[in-house]
C-alpha cells in the first residue's frame, strides 16, 4: 500500500477515535427541584427522580431508563416549599439524547401528587449539569412566608450553642425537619446517656436539660433517631 493513502488513513482513524471520545462525555444532572406547599397535607410520599437515554432520529422506539433515584419514604415541610436534591448520572454514548424527569407520589396509595410538567433535557458534559425545576401539583397551593426548606439530603444536627439558666442547661440544636432527635450526655466523652427525645419541626430547636446538676463537666451531643 502506498505509503501516503496509509498515513491517510491513520490519520482518519486517530480523527474518528478523537471524535469519539469528545463525544463519549458523562451525563450528570444535579437536581434541585422545588415542591410547593399545599393546604392539603400530602402526608409520607416517594421521590422518584429518572434518567433517560434517546436516540432523537428513532421517534418510534421508547427512551432507555438509565438511572434512577428513589427515596421510599420521606415527608414534606409543613410551613413552606420544599427543596430535595439528587444527583443523576450517566455514561454519555455518541448520537444519544437525555431526558431527566421526576415524581413524587403517596407512599400508601401510590397517587401522583407532585410532577415535573415540562420537558426536562440534560446535555453531556464534562461537569455537572445544575437543573432547578418548580414541580407542579393538582393540590391547592398554600402560600408561605418561610423561605425553602432543604428536605433531602437531610443535614446532619448538631448543638449550636449552650447556656446556663436558673432552670438547667438549654441547647440550640440545628435540628433536621420531621425527623426525631435524641439528646444524650456524658461526663468523660466515652459513656454517653440518653436524657431527651425531640421531633423537630423547625430547622432549629431548643432543648432543656432539668437534672440536677450534680455532675462537675457535661458534654452534650445531638443525634438523629428513628422517625
Amino acid at each position: 500500500m502506498n505509503r501516503g493513502w496509509l498515513h491517510t488513513l491513520l490519520h482518519l482513524g486517530s480523527v474518528l477515535i478523537g471524535q469519539l471520545m469528545v463525544q463519549a462525555l458523562p451525563v450528570v444532572v444535579d437536581l434541585a427541584a422545588t415542591v410547593p406547599l399545599t393546604v392539603e397535607d400530602p402526608g409520607e410520599v416517594m421521590v422518584e427522580a429518572r434518567l433517560y437515554a434517546y436516540d432523537p432520529w428513532l421517534a418510534d422506539v421508547a427512551a432507555d431508563l438509565v438511572d434512577l433515584q428513589r427515596i421510599e419514604s420521606l415527608k414534606l415541610s409543613h410551613r413552606s416549599d420544599s427543596l430535595i436534591q439528587l444527583t443523576l448520572e450517566a455514561q454519555g454514548i455518541e448520537g444519544m439524547a437525555y431526558y431527566c424527569s421526576i415524581r413524587i407520589t403517596g407512599t400508601v396509595d401510590g397517587e401522583l401528587i407532585f410532577f415535573n410538567d415540562q420537558f426536562l433535557p440534560v446535555k453531556p458534559s464534562a461537569a455537572p449539569e445544575n437543573l432547578a425545576v418548580h414541580l407542579a401539583t393538582h393540590l391547592t397551593g398554600k402560600g408561605s412566608l418561610h423561605p425553602v426548606e432543604l428536605i433531602y439530603p437531610p443535614i446532619s444536627p448538631k448543638v449550636l450553642s449552650l447556656d446556663r439558666t436558673k432552670l438547667g442547661f438549654e441547647l440550640l440544636i440545628q435540628s433536621v425537619i420531621n425527623h426525631v432527635h435524641l439528646i444524650e450526655a456524658s461526663d468523660d466523652l466515652q459513656r454517653w446517656t440518653l436524657i431527651g427525645v425531640l421531633q423537630a419541626d423547625t430547622a432549629k430547636t431548643s432543648f432543656r436539660d432539668t437534672r440536677k446538676a450534680l455532675f462537675g463537666v457535661q458534654f452534650y451531643r445531638v443525634r438523629l433517631g428513628q422517625r
